[in-house]
């Protein structure tokens, strides 16, 4: 038993509909333990075993039911937009915390 829990974004979602829709299909699906599609970031929190259901099976599903999947590598930098601040310091408290 090998349990892989990761996130993946998705594309195609138009309503929260469509992320239950996912959802509901995904958790019915053997070897997926949990699962969670939230529209609003366009996401997919999983867990499954990787000995009952392979990653690329997964990926087929979900583009069986119409959507997409972007894996992201998480050593890609992401690039956040800061508003308020208004000094050097503003900046060093944040990239320290």
């Amino acid at each position: 038993m090998k349990i892989i829990n990761t996130t993946y974004k998705l594309s195609g979602m138009s309503c929260t509909s469509c992320a239950q829709s996912i959802e509901s299909y995904l958790k019915t699906t053997k070897g997926v333990n949990e699962v969670n599609v939230n529209y609003a970031n366009d996401s997919l929190l999983i867990e499954f075993d990787s000995d009952e259901i392979k990653e690329e099976e997964i990926f087929l599903i979900i583009r069986d039911l119409g959507y997409d999947v972007i894996k992201e590598n998480i050593d890609t930098p992401i690039t956040f937009l800061v508003e308020g601040m208004s000094c050097a310091s503003c900046a060093n408290t944040i990239e320290e915390t």
